[in-house]
């Protein structure tokens, strides 16, 4: 009797011990739960709506390409405040946004997935007019033009921001009317009144400029063709020749300058292979209100700009190509009074997509 019962315990062990093994070998440990994902991570570009000027109403907007789908006021539902300002630019690298407030005095500083606020906006007496901005791993650089005196802007500067804690690290002078500005290795190039100075960021000193020829109004925006050549918009409010310069990068000389009637300086772009500027030029009916709108190019090859538009419109405000699609983008903006409406063209004009942004949408940046 005693032996049957030791056969019957030690059975029940070894049955027990092979159940445990047996659901130790075949059960897997379950996988944590994946962290949620940020809400605009898959999304193609940041849709900068300036706003009307006498309302402070401008905003950011997240636009996807693939299923044409957009969320307006996202820095508003991101923070629960609104910017309260007119929005001028905003500039991205990797995970951080600037978003440049200029009649406001502030630089807002977001996760460009979330919309989120890192820090407080920077502000205070050293951020006057902030325009646009540039980043490395390092560092931001921001033009500001500074005060206003005798109808222009002789005190402009450049911000240097440190991105590791959202602080001003220096505070650098540059030419008048600071704008655009566009990094290339260790050489800051900065549009300014005149032409475009450059300076060595390992040391934020200036080491050269480049010097307009005819055009003596200021320099707006800059981008690089496929043949590392650079392209500079310029602008005059009064009676002076304007267009698009070409220079010489190695020799910081001008090759051509290539004069547009009506330009919009603030807002051109090349094509996805660098090959074409497009920009665009207005008329104005007698009231000097903007009557039409149309885009043309310029072959980087020849400079010569060809002889129809590419595509036509009312009162455009932007410009700018997707990097991943090649398609265009720009916004019919109905004097900064109601939302704007967006279009998606290809290089020969056709529309593909359109969409509904916020008040003044001028800039987009992709990321």
């Amino acid at each position: 009797m005693k032996r049957s019962k030791l056969n019957y315990w030690g059975l029940i062990l070894i049955v027990s011990l092979f159940a445990f093994a047996s659901c130790s070998d075949d059960d897997p440990i379950p996988n944590p739960p994946e962290p949620e994902k940020p809400p605009y991570y898959d999304y193609t570009c940041i849709v900068v709506n300036q706003g009307n000027y006498t309302e402070a109403n401008g905003t950011i907007a997240y636009y996807r390409e693939s299923d044409n789908k957009v969320v307006v006021n996202a820095f508003q539902k991101a923070n629960d405040r609104y910017l309260g300002s007119i929005v001028e630019s905003v500039a991205v690298h990797d995970t951080i946004a600037l978003v440049m407030c200029n009649n406001s005095d502030k630089i807002e500083i977001i996760d460009v997935r979330s919309a989120k606020i890192y820090v407080d906006p920077i502000k205070g007496d050293d951020v006057v007019t902030p325009r646009y901005a540039v980043m490395n791993d390092k560092y931001a650089y921001v033009s500001c033009w500074g005060k206003y005196e005798n109808y222009t802007y002789p005190n402009s500067y450049l911000l240097k921001i440190d991105l590791n804690t959202k602080e001003i690290v220096k505070k650098i002078k540059c030419g008048d009317e600071a704008e655009g500005v566009l990094l290339v290795g260790n050489k800051l190039y900065v549009a300014v009144s005149g032409g475009i100075e450059v300076y060595d960021t390992s040391s934020d000193t200036k080491t050269g400029s480049i010097n307009n020829k005819t055009m003596y109004g200021s320099a707006k925006q800059m981008r690089i063709d496929k043949n590392n050549k650079m392209w500079y918009s310029v602008i005059n409010y009064i009676e002076s020749p304007q267009g698009i310069i070409v220079a010489d990068l190695s020799t910081l000389t001008v090759e051509k300058e290539i004069l547009v009637e009506g330009f919009m300086g603030s807002h051109f772009c090349l094509n996805k292979d660098k090959t074409k500027v497009y920009f665009y030029s207005y008329t104005n009916d007698e009231n000097w209100a903007q009557e039409t709108s149309s885009v043309y190019t310029i072959e980087v090859t020849t400079k010569t700009i060809s002889e129809n538009p590419v595509f036509e419109g009312e009162y455009f405000y932007g410009l700018d190509v997707n990097p991943q699609s090649g398609l265009f983008y720009t916004a019919e903006v109905y004097g900064f009074t109601a939302n704007s409406k967006v279009m998606l063209f290809n290089e020969s004009g056709t529309v593909s997509k359109e969409f509904t942004a916020g008040v003044g949408a001028c800039r987009f940046v992709f990321y």
